[in-house]
């Protein structure tokens, strides 16, 4: 009993202590408490204060025509380390009902205080939560979808931009914006207006090009069937509204690029061209207006065409050979030593599309599991400097009709991925390092405003979003969340700064 009454009074001991210490805490929760409070009503006011302040900044965008800071957050220089990896833009969004067959990136407004926009086209009606009718812009720093006009009536097949600023459109499509256009369209940026071009061409634009001197350049097959001559390639006349046939052919022009010296290349499933024999890839002088082949061409169809900044240009689609030399549908064609060439033992399958990169590489994209004996999923790069291929990540698991080149060097391709509701579907993916989230926090397309800070907020806070989509609470997407890191970063690009 003596025992017991000790153990008891040990016991109750105890318990006084643990009462003790609970009170403590309780204390210590109660300031931390009083503290949050006070952070919260702190960064609150900030965030009025900085998005009020910042807002002209945002919306400036550029400095003396130079991308600003904000636009650092896409930079790969900026994180010269880091491990690239694809990422998509808008992943809160319920993605693309359709087709991306192709991209360029414009310039909207020039020096203007537009940021440059990605283009996409496509067969598609629906982009994320907006009616986009096979055509839309994404803001390449924050992005945000924005429409052109009511869109077009079927497929957007190509892009290109003339010095005036416009965006030339082309595809198979009779209407751009409710006005008759016949396959071929000019959008105003000033106007918020498509245009036509003339009458149009008389069917299908696979291909545009802008030459050094300003010409438009049209490719396709603008002819009533395929069983006679009729005009493949077209130069358009400013001057007198009209177009002007370049090249005649029963088949189809697929792909152009413009050389540097003002000649003309063009590919396609033709073998002869203004009645000159001609396998399916074709030059035209700038100096005499003639055709001439490249070698003895290639012994498939030609879909795309690439020029490296050495000059050299890069020829792919769905051919054996190239010159009488086995390439598997990818060849390098030299204009200095007017040869063709193998880059390692090609691709394994049907090439769809490719970009040149700032550094001589190249990327190919299409239907393809294997390239040179490398293992890929549809996407591959080619390395100028080792002469090697290499995958960039996972790749995708679908074909991919289209890619391009972002201004600071990144690669954009459309990828199948789950959306929110994880219903598959087709995103714009970006090859590059990590950035940072958009600033329109809430996706409703008004940036900067305070409600984007107070959502932020009360997210980070475990409230629900009060939108159909909101951006993660890992603002800087470096996998760490939650953490006041993600604040400071959020405010900093809200003002301007550089995403870390």
């Amino acid at each position: 009993m003596k025992t017991t009454v000790a153990t008891t009074k040990t016991n109750a001991g105890t318990m006084k202590t643990n009462a003790a210490t609970m009170k403590t805490n309780a204390g210590t929760m109660k300031t931390n408490a009083a503290t949050m409070k006070t952070n919260a009503g702190t960064m609150k006011t900030m965030a009025a204060t900085t998005t009020l302040l910042s807002s002209r900044a945002v919306r400036a965008g550029r400095t003396g025509g130079v991308l600003a800071a904000g636009a650092l957050a896409l930079a790969t220089s900026a994180n010269a380390q880091c491990l690239p990896q694809w990422q998509r833009y808008n992943p809160n969004t319920a993605g693309i009902n359709g087709t991306v067959t192709c991209m360029t990136t414009w310039d909207p407004d020039g020096s203007g205080p537009r940021n440059p926009q990605l283009i996409a086209g496509g067969f598609f009606l629906v982009w994320g939560e907006s009616l986009a009718n096979n055509i839309v812009a994404t803001d390449v720093l924050t992005g945000q979808v924005t429409r052109l006009g009511t869109g077009m009536s079927d497929n957007v097949v190509a892009f290109t931009t003339l010095p005036s600023g416009e965006l030339v459109a082309g595809g198979i499509f009779n209407t751009a914006g409710d006005v008759t256009v016949n396959g071929i369209a000019r959008w105003s940026e000033a106007t918020q207006q498509w245009s036509p071009l003339g009458a149009g061409l008389n069917d299908d634009v696979f291909a545009l090009t802008t030459m050094p001197n300003g010409d438009l350049i049209a490719g396709g097959y603008f002819g009533p069937g395929s069983t006679v001559e009729a005009p493949i390639v077209a130069r358009w006349n400013p001057a007198t509204g009209q177009w002007i046939t370049l090249g005649s052919a029963r088949a189809a022009a697929f792909a152009l690029a413009a050389l540097p010296n003002g000649d003309l290349i063009a590919g396609g499933n033709f073998t002869t061209i203004n009645g000159v024999a001609i396998n399916r890839i074709a030059r035209r002088s700038a100096a005499t207006g003639q055709w001439h082949p490249l070698g003895t061409g290639v012994s498939g169809s030609v879909s795309a065409l690439t020029i490296l900044p050495n000059g050299d240009l890069i020829v792919g689609g769905s051919f054996s050979t190239a010159g009488g030399i086995l390439v598997n549908n990818i060849a390098r064609w030299s204009p200095q030593t007017e040869q063709w060439s193998a880059l390692g033992t090609g691709v394994a399958g049907t090439l769809s599309e490719l970009t040149a990169l700032p550094s001589g590489d190249f990327v190919a994209v299409g239907y393809f599991r294997n390239v040179s004996g490398v293992a890929v999923n549809n996407i591959a790069r080619w390395n100028a400097a080792t002469g090697q291929w290499s995958p960039l990540g996972p790749g995708f698991s679908d074909g991919v009709l289209a890619v391009t080149t972002l201004p600071n060097g990144d690669i954009v391709a459309p990828g199948r991925f789950r959306s929110p509701d994880l219903v598959m579907a087709t995103y714009l993916t970006r090859w590059g390092c990590l950035w940072c989230d958009s600033i329109d926090f809430n996706y409703n397309n008004v940036f900067p405003e305070d409600q984007d800070v107070i959502d932020f907020f009360n997210v980070l806070a475990g409230a629900d979003c009060p939108t159909l989509a909101c951006n993660d609470i890992d603002f800087n997407n470096n996998g760490v969340f939650p953490e006041e890191q993600d604040v400071i970063d959020f405010f900093n690009v809200l003002a301007g700064g550089n995403c870390p």
